[in-house]
């Protein structure tokens, strides 16, 4: 077997793509001389994939990724017919179209069709091999890109000073609304949100932070920066919530990742002292002597005797307990509805997530799986809608009084988190509805847990003394005033006069009260 002599100084790398015994199965070549023409193989970084030589009747013999030779007893009609349902099926995927209804080799352009209808010839090894697609298309693409970078940059003030958009991570310039002018990846600036360096620079150069600043955030919680001096936002310092636990965190933490106490919320490290004292207000106990860390199992007992093994931080941090105690049942599902003042009204249980019928204490009925009731912790959702209107129609009548003054529910900064149900900050004046659960420990929003009730009681008087503080005018409306329109016109009446809070829909009984006055 002999080789063009074009194509010896390769034999080397194609021995490291495919065995000489395999390669001479494929390639049965006759070299013409030099002198008449001969002409080397094209070589490509696929080896094999695209050699062609003249052999000495002029034939070319090609081995490729999509044309080999064909199998034994294939003829070679039916070897271009599978070639081309190839191609077909390869522009199916696509949503395109192989319009052609002929294949001759993987090097004649052959009509395409792509989903938006434009056509055009290819290659099938460019397509196939090389992965392109409708070039049509793909100029679309790259002018929306354009776009999508100067739309962005004029959102931010700046331009985008490219003119041709290559893909997502070639670098292009940009300048911000100062002038000053950077390179960046598409990707970064679009999906990461960065933008200017020069004026990052600048604002975390204006935004230092002193020892005053920790100490205004720590009053805002209703605690205290035990600090004496400010050294930086990685520094750990010492804080003291409201509640008087005090511990060490960096000022980053605290300001930046809005963290607080991590006593009160329960993310403090946990101790074998602890872990006693909360199986023990569960009725249980923990029994174990020695305390590891919160991802190493004890052993636990509840009220019932049951003994398990759980981690502590799945027991104290989480709220789980005893797992037997935990099953669910038709008489767990009775007894948590009597616990609620309503009634399970199904005689029959088959999993936690199939839909069962309760009942409220106010007659409503519903129908709601168990694993919702008491892990979702979800009671009768017409009380609750009862409660929403409720607060809707308290905003509604402050709005209709100092329209157009709208109450929205929002979180405002002096209160540290807590919410409030309206608030206008243009006429300082916002109300709460307080529902039965501001009243009521056994109220089903707390679950039979006094602690929750108490906790409630607790966020109203410190939410109130937030507003009063911040100069807030807070009307609250208890849930059992019936005439609601005629008690909060009375009780705005301690801030502003009749005339202030007269309407056309003035109760009779102010409207005699304001001409009496006169």
């Amino acid at each position: 077997m002999m080789f063009c002599p074009g194509f010896l100084p390769r034999l080397r790398h194609l021995r490291r793509l495919v065995s000489f015994e395999s390669l001479s199965e494929q390639i049965t070549h006759m070299c013409k001389p030099l002198a008449h023409g001969q002409s080397h193989p094209r070589w490509t970084s696929a080896g094999v994939r695209d050699l062609q030589c003249g052999g000495r009747d002029g034939e070319k013999i090609r081995s490729s990724a999509l044309e080999q030779p064909p199998r034994k007893g294939q003829s070679k009609e039916a070897f271009k017919r599978a070639a081309l349902q190839r191609l077909r099926d390869h522009a199916a995927s696509k949503g395109g179209r192989c319009i052609s209804a002929a294949y001759t080799n993987c090097t004649t352009h052959v009509q395409w069709e792509c989903k938006c209808g434009h056509r055009w010839e290819a290659t099938p090894r460019s397509v196939l091999n090389l992965v392109s697609w409708c070039p049509r298309c793909a100029i679309t693409r790259r002018a929306l890109c354009l776009h999508q970078l100067q739309e962005h940059a004029r959102e931010r003030g700046g331009r985008c000073l490219f003119d041709e958009y290559r893909n997502a991570h070639t670098k292009v310039r940009w300048q911000c609304k100062l002038g000053h002018t950077w390179e960046a990846t598409a990707a970064n600036v679009l999906n990461t949100g960065t933008w200017c360096p020069e004026c990052a620079r600048t604002k975390k150069s204006r935004s230092k932070r002193t020892l005053r600043d920790l100490q205004e955030h720590a009053a805002a919680h209703g605690g205290k920066c035990l600090a004496a001096e400010y050294a930086g936002m990685v520094a750990k310092v010492l804080w003291q919530c409201e509640k008087g636990h005090t511990w060490r965190a960096s000022a980053s933490s605290v300001l930046n990742q809005n963290s607080w106490c991590p006593i009160c919320a329960r993310r403090a490290p946990l101790g074998l002292e602890r872990l006693q004292s909360h199986a023990a207000r569960l009725g249980g106990q923990c029994l174990v002597e020695h305390y590891k860390n919160a991802h190493t199992k004890v052993r636990w007992k509840c009220s019932s005797g049951h003994v398990w093994r759980a981690t502590a931080s799945n027991v104290v941090n989480r709220g789980t307990w005893c797992p037997e105690c935990q099953k669910i049942g038709l008489a767990r599902l009775q007894e948590h509805a009597a616990s609620m003042g309503g009634r399970c009204l199904s005689q029959t249980y088959s999993n936690q997530t199939v839909n069962i019928l309760w009942e409220c204490q106010h007659g409503h009925r519903w129908k709601a799986s168990a694993k919702n009731i008491l892990h979702g912790k979800t009671w009768c959702p017409q009380c609750a809608t009862t409660a929403w209107k409720t607060e809707a129609e308290v905003r509604s009548i402050l709005e209709s009084i100092f329209d157009p003054a709208r109450f929205e529910s929002s979180y405002p900064k002096f209160l540290g988190g807590l919410q409030l149900d309206g608030y206008c900050s243009e006429l300082s004046l916002a109300f709460e509805y307080q529902g039965e659960q501001h009243f009521d420990v056994d109220n089903y929003f707390h679950f039979g847990d006094s602690t929750s009730f108490q906790s409630q009681l607790e966020r109203d008087a410190r939410k109130l003394q937030l507003c009063e503080e911040a100069g807030v005018r807070l009307l609250l409306v208890p849930y059992f005033v019936n005439d609601k329109r005629l008690f909060v016109i009375t009780a705005l009446l301690q801030w502003f006069s009749i005339a202030q809070v007269t309407h056309p829909m003035l109760p009779d009984a102010l409207k005699y009260l304001s001409s009496s006055d006169q």
